[in-house]
């Protein structure tokens, strides 16, 4: 069995550069499923952890429109950072989305 995070509690910070089309929302769960042995709802099969969903934790609609849509339309907030799980999420206008353990 693979363990809980790749990231480890003594591991860097995990950076994602979004797509300049990508919704931030979408990037959130790329980064998190990437560095970790989740994956999205709706993807995880019967032997594979299911991440639980961003709107449990964040509106997706609002991480959205708070910092623009897309990096390329970004016009809101600079940065918002919240907790996902057990990971803590810092996400940029600029299109960067920082994982780490909490």
């Amino acid at each position: 069995m693979s363990s809980r995070n790749t990231l480890g509690t003594d591991a860097s910070p995990f950076d994602y550069e979004m797509e300049p089309t990508e919704r931030f929302s979408e990037a959130v769960i790329e980064a998190v499923t990437t560095v970790s042995d989740y994956e999205p709802v709706g993807v995880a099969g019967e032997d594979s952890r299911a991440l639980s969903p961003l709107y449990d934790f964040v509106d997706p609609d609002a991480l959205n429109a708070l910092l623009g849509q897309t990096p390329d339309a970004s016009k809101g907030a600079d940065r918002l950072r919240f907790d996902y799980g057990e990971f803590a999420v810092t996400v940029e206008s600029t299109g960067s989305v920082r994982v780490r353990p909490r």
